[in-house]
């Protein structure tokens, strides 16, 4: 394709279903508004020949639309292929914990594959040698191409990796209540070092490399089961 596709008329709506029906992690942001959270489509409706669908009311939100007319949105969601699908819509309804949203006109499927980023709660680890010298991260976020961390102790006056930098033999480490797994990656790539601004610590961008296929599997299992966790953990907060 030369151009992103989109994606109209039935395909369109079979789409939204399908969504529905895997609950995939669909990532709202209100225009206009510093507001962005994870949620899920939850139903589909047609009214007065206009169809909709809806979303699990992320917290916050009508907190967030209190002074807006008119809930210009945007979605983006990693699809079942890798790539990244993106549509902007209008909010028109919060009811029971809902918010209904009219069908957009099209959705635009990506031509490159774009991981979607799950951000992690504090707990989560990365553990690597450097130069002899054992070091442990904090993992902010995770996607199947990489990872965002930052270092889990002190405020360093210097970065302590920098792009280009390739790690190996590394583990991360996933405190899930009972369990806490384990996923070994052979290499990693520093592909961004940043300071952050509000903490004075550096936070790293790793991109797996050379990632063997068992790793891969490994990877992808911790991956939707972190997202599991999520939805879990949000159903709970409206319960």
């Amino acid at each position: 394709m030369s151009e992103a596709e989109r994606i109209k008329g039935k395909k369109r709506e079979a789409l939204l279903r399908q969504l529905k029906t895997n609950k995939t992690l669909v990532n709202l942001r209100l225009l206009g508004q510093d507001y962005s959270r994870l949620t899920v489509v939850t139903g589909i409706r047609t009214q007065n020949k206009i169809s909709y669908f809806s979303i699990d009311c992320p917290r916050g939100f009508e907190k967030a639309i209190g002074n807006v007319d008119v809930w210009k949105m945007h979605f983006e969601f990693s699809g079942e292929d890798g790539v990244l699908y993106l549509f902007r819509a209008v909010g028109e309804e919060v009811s029971n914990r809902e918010v209904w949203v009219r069908f957009p006109e099209f959705i635009e499927r990506e031509q490159r594959r774009k991981h979607f980023r799950i951000k992690l709660s504090p707990g989560a680890t990365i553990h690597f040698t450097k130069d002899s010298t054992q070091l442990k991260m904090g993992i902010i976020d995770i996607s199947l191409g990489g990872i965002l961390v930052m270092i889990a102790k002190g405020i360093e006056k210097a970065p302590v990796l920098n792009p280009g930098d390739e790690l190996k033999d590394i583990e991360l480490v996933f405190p899930t209540g009972e369990e806490t797994p384990i996923l070994h990656i052979n290499k990693a790539l520093v592909v961004r070092s940043e300071k952050d601004s509000s903490t004075g610590r550096y936070r790293y961008g790793l991109q797996f490399i050379n990632i063997e296929r068992m790793e891969e599997k490994a990877l992808t299992a911790a991956f939707y089961q972190l997202q599991r966790q999520l939805l879990m953990k949000r159903s709970r907060v409206y319960d």
